[in-house]
């Protein structure tokens, strides 16, 4: 899944001020584990790429409601980077 991850990374023009992702890592208990503005002007390929790869897999049962509210909480927020007027791209995976 972090290769799938990775690729899909590759493909995107990923900066502060162009895309910007967020991952939530989630099982039994989710954890927000990049917010969208977290790197701040640190956003990069390379910088996402580091947080795809220090994931852990985590084990548990699979609770996608507790992890949608969560990006609901900590990560679609104007504070935690969620920008007006700009399309939104929202994709589930679940590690394995």
């Amino acid at each position: 899944m972090q290769d799938f991850l990775i690729r899909t990374t590759n493909q995107l023009e990923v900066r502060d001020f162009a895309t910007r992702i967020a991952i939530v890592v989630y099982s039994t208990k989710p954890t927000a584990v990049l917010k969208l503005n977290e790197l701040g002007k640190g956003l990069t390929q390379k910088a996402v790429k580091e947080k795809i790869y220090q994931m852990k897999h985590q084990r548990g049962f699979t609770f996608i409601d507790k992890a949608l509210r969560l990006a609901e909480r900590e990560i679609f927020t104007k504070a935690n980077g969620m920008r007006r007027n700009v399309p939104k791209v929202f994709r589930i995976i679940k590690l394995k």
